[in-house]
């Protein structure tokens, strides 16, 4: 910030500053239109009024001002950071979005200061304002794992028995044959169900779906796998091959 007093208040801070706003149709946060930047002059004002008063003419910063929590502020805070522990446990709705926890009590008293210093900065951060902070953290929290959080992965049987069903779709196409003995499958079939555990779960799956059937001919030690013709049909086959051109080994 040396030598940057002016420059700093003029362009540095409010020509970077991105607003936002909330569509009430889609709840989406979005760019402030245009014709909107008038109901920010006084924030914008307030803002070069705080850059103002912490940059001297110098550039020098001024002694930083140091805030303080009054009781209800800060058992509102105790109170938000035990709720905090409790949800990112094993189990817990944020047991996956432990950085966001860890940072949570700074951004929480980081959004309280911001609000005390926009009202009137005396005293000491209220309960009301510190229940403020909450909400905002809590909306912004909120946003953050609506949008980040990848998608639940689908049960592994369900992923064992899509590739089992394309590997029978190339079977079929290359042997003609709607019938496969089940030990060949644990054997020659798809890596990741060449365990019994895995294989069974998957061709319950498909078993369910009506797409084949166990069967052990009379006499026989020997489980083969029937194959519904219909479900193995020329154009039903091309569908299953195209879903992947790097056919799975």
């Amino acid at each position: 910030m040396k030598n940057l007093g002016t420059r700093l208040t003029d362009e540095g801070s409010l020509a970077r500053m991105q607003f936002t706003f909330v569509e009430p149709s889609q709840h989406q946060p979005g760019p402030l239109a245009s014709q909107q930047w008038g109901a920010t002059e006084e924030f914008n004002q307030l803002c070069y009024e705080h850059l103002c008063a912490t940059v001297s003419e110098t550039g020098k910063p001024i002694a930083k001002k140091v805030l303080k929590l009054d009781a209800q502020a800060q058992a509102l805070l105790d109170q938000e950071r035990q709720r905090i522990n409790m949800l990112k446990c094993p189990g817990g709705p944020l047991f996956e979005q432990q950085e966001l926890c860890a940072k949570a009590p700074d951004n929480i008293v980081r959004n309280a200061a911001i609000l005390h210093a926009f009202s009137n900065g005396m005293g000491e951060i209220s309960g009301q304002t510190m229940m403020n902070a909450l909400d905002i953290f809590t909306w912004f929290a909120n946003e953050q794992i609506r949008v980040l959080t990848p998608a639940p992965k689908p049960p592994q049987e369900w992923c064992d028995a899509n590739l089992l069903l394309r590997w029978f779709a190339n079977f079929v196409r290359t042997h003609n044959q709607l019938c496969i003995q089940k030990n060949h499958l644990l054997k020659q079939g798809p890596r990741a169900t060449r365990s019994s555990a895995r294989l069974n779960a998957a061709l319950l799956l498909l078993w369910q779906q009506g797409i084949l059937q166990e069967h052990v001919p009379e006499g026989s030690k020997a489980t083969f796998i029937l194959l519904h013709p219909n479900a193995f049909q020329p154009y039903q086959i091309a569908q299953l091959l195209n879903q992947n051109l790097a056919f799975p080994s």
